[in-house]
């Protein structure tokens, strides 16, 4: 059977990409590419920390043992992580700016410590420092840029509609720089739908991309599940 709905292009790491296709719960005659444009690599510290801020789950793959450690998250997904790595989670917030105003209305006696990429968002530890609460920050992963696959640019220069849904800056700049070196056609431009995270996201896209981009009223992988799922469910 063939799908009468659009090709869904993940190019998240490949892990969150598969976990995101399993929890939209599609079909077997859907049409899902795979073509990550960021690669985790670890780095290796030797710094200890009394309490972790995590804003993604490759904070927390990065950080080690939790060992009961207090732990403060942005997003559900992070926080499930974090407990299987056995740390203790104190608080949840949908995103950066929520979680920093938990932590500031119920601020910690000891000192945080923010476990990030290379490339981050939102300024958590510089807010929460300006806010008097002590917290510094530690790089615990880069995130290398990877090219679109082969896969992928048939895709993306075929007649189908394709779903791409960005959920970084990074990834999104990386998407755009790729995707205006195949040159495609105006009108083919406009049958890729984008679902951007954020504001900050969507305007990495070119002019001829912006048409056509979704961006969820919150920055939240639940609100981007929806919207995509939307794309599935006529």
């Amino acid at each position: 059977m063939i799908s009468k709905h659009p090709a869904l292009l993940l190019t998240r790491p490949i892990q969150a990409a598969q976990d995101f296709a399993n929890r939209l719960n599609l079909g077997p005659e859907e049409d899902v590419t795979y073509s990550p444009l960021i690669e985790i690599e670890y780095l290796q510290y030797d710094v200890g920390f009394e309490a972790a801020i995590f804003s993604s789950r490759n904070g927390v793959l990065g950080a080690g043992t939790g060992a009961g450690r207090p732990a403060y998250c942005v997003g559900d997904i992070t926080a499930e992580f974090a407990r299987k790595a056995g740390f203790n989670v104190r608080e949840v917030g949908e995103t950066a700016s929520v979680l920093v105003q938990k932590i500031v209305s119920n601020p910690p006696e000891m000192e945080l410590i923010h476990l990030h990429g290379a490339f981050t968002q939102g300024d958590v530890a510089s807010q929460l420092k300006t806010a008097g609460i002590r917290c510094v920050e530690l790089v615990v992963y880069l995130q290398n840029a990877l090219p679109l696959t082969q896969r992928a640019q048939f895709l993306l220069k075929g007649e189908k509609t394709v779903v791409a849904p960005l959920f970084s800056p990074r990834t999104a700049a990386l998407f755009s720089e790729q995707i205006q070196n195949l040159n495609l056609p105006l009108a083919r431009a406009h049958e890729i739908k984008v679902v951007a995270l954020s504001q900050n996201v969507a305007s990495r896209l070119p002019t001829p991309f912006r048409k056509n981009i979704v961006v969820p009223r919150l920055p939240t992988g639940d609100m981007m599940l929806q919207i995509v799922a939307r794309f599935f469910n006529d």
